[in-house]
């Protein structure tokens, strides 16, 4: 299950890089990225923090499902980040 998981987002994320590098650079992209990173940047702090929280008073918990978390949340934080920039601005 979680192979699938792994496979499953690194194949989203890699349809979403490969869509999203045919769009013209201009400087509405570049803010949108700047503002995407930013975002991205807080939510995967927000998972960093729930874990460590979680991991604390659960330290049974095993430690890829930490990795796996935050990499999951890095990689959609930004796919979210974007698309939620791109129809704001």
């Amino acid at each position: 299950m979680i192979n699938i998981i792994v496979a499953l987002s690194i194949l989203i994320y890699l349809a979403f890089t490969l869509w999203d590098r045919r769009r013209i650079k201009d400087e509405r992209e570049q803010l949108i990225e700047l503002k995407a990173s930013e975002l991205q940047s807080k939510i995967t702090l927000l998972a960093l923090v729930v874990l460590a929280i979680y991991y604390y008073f659960h330290p049974t918990m095993p430690a890829w499902v930490c990795l796996l978390a935050m990499n999951v949340s890095y990689l959609y934080s930004e796919i979210f980040g974007k698309i939620f920039w791109r129809a704001r601005l």
